[in-house]
């Protein structure tokens, strides 16, 4: 689907759908930078994108910093709409097997680092 027909939908789908209720999830995130990345290639600016979204969605659309940085990493040759891959602080999973495991390692010796 080209960015075209996601900003049509833009208006048919999410204005009377999730919006309603004031929840974002990520599927709408992606279709709000897809719509600002078709309104910036329609010229128009950072204020007038996050004016357009906020007269159509109300007060739960993207912020003006969200939508001015997103116009400029655009503008600087972005052009995927998905998040990207964050590094830092990896994901965990707390199971009762992992649980045992440290206990394993740590009670015989409590000077052992993990």
């Amino acid at each position: 689907m080209d960015t075209c027909q996601v900003a049509s939908l833009y208006i048919s789908v999410l204005a009377r759908s999730s919006y309603s209720s004031g929840q974002r999830c990520c599927f709408n995130r992606k279709i709000e930078r897809a719509v600002i990345k078709y309104l910036q290639k329609k010229r128009m600016s950072p204020s007038q994108i996050h004016q357009d979204m906020t007269s159509t969605l109300g007060e739960s659309t993207v912020s003006y910093g969200i939508a001015e940085r997103w116009c400029r990493m655009l503008k600087c040759g972005r052009t995927s709409c998905e998040d990207e891959h964050s590094f830092g602080l990896s994901k965990t999973v707390t199971t009762p097997e992992n649980i045992n495991k440290v206990y394993d390692l740590v009670l015989p010796d409590r000077r052992v680092t993990i």
